[in-house]
């Protein structure tokens, strides 16, 4: 009966010895585990909050390129000379004016994020059709800032009660 005491007391011991050498390291190793879990929780959380916003700004972005889109027509990426000529001519065609002549000239703007051109255009006509080809270029998709109005009697004997009109304004484009 010694002998069972003896080995009673003998397990009990390597027990006693044996938790705290096996058993508590992989307690503490879960114990980690669960902070690296929770560590790494939190820094997706952030991850997808990040993603979620970059969502939004992509639909904010694609909503805002329709109005980019209409501003490129309004102030487009280059000077397109022709495009204005192209567009004075064809106003001026619709209203029954004669275009004498059109003058572009490059404006400087030093620190500004667009550039301007300056248009000159003299011509000829009636009343009524100069008062059209302004109501068209007020109109006109491309942004024509008139600064100078001249207003002269034809005293041609083919334009009888004419008139002649130069004009001197400014348009715009992104640099």
């Amino acid at each position: 009966m010694n002998f069972r005491k003896l080995l009673s007391a003998g397990l009990a011991a390597l027990g006693i010895i044996i938790i705290p050498l096996l058993v508590l390291p992989q307690y503490s190793l879960i114990g980690l585990t669960k902070e690296a879990i929770e560590t790494r929780q939190a820094g997706l959380d952030k991850k997808k909050a990040l993603m979620e916003k970059i969502e939004d700004l992509k639909k904010k972005t694609q909503e805002r390129k329709k109005d980019m889109d209409k501003l490129a027509t309004i102030i487009p990426q280059t000077k397109k000379t022709q495009d204005i000529v192209v567009n004075l001519e064809e106003m001026a065609r619709e209203t029954g004016i004669t275009v004498k002549t059109v003058k572009t000239a490059k404006v400087s703007t030093r620190g500004q994020d667009f550039g301007t051109l300056q248009v000159e255009v003299s011509a000829s006509g009636q009343y009524k059709s100069l008062f059209e080809f302004i109501k068209l270029m007020e109109k006109n998709l491309r942004v024509l800032d008139l600064q100078e109005f001249t207003l002269s009697l034809d005293t041609s004997a083919a334009a009888v009660g004419g008139l002649n009109f130069a004009t001197k304004m400014y348009t715009y484009f992104v640099e």
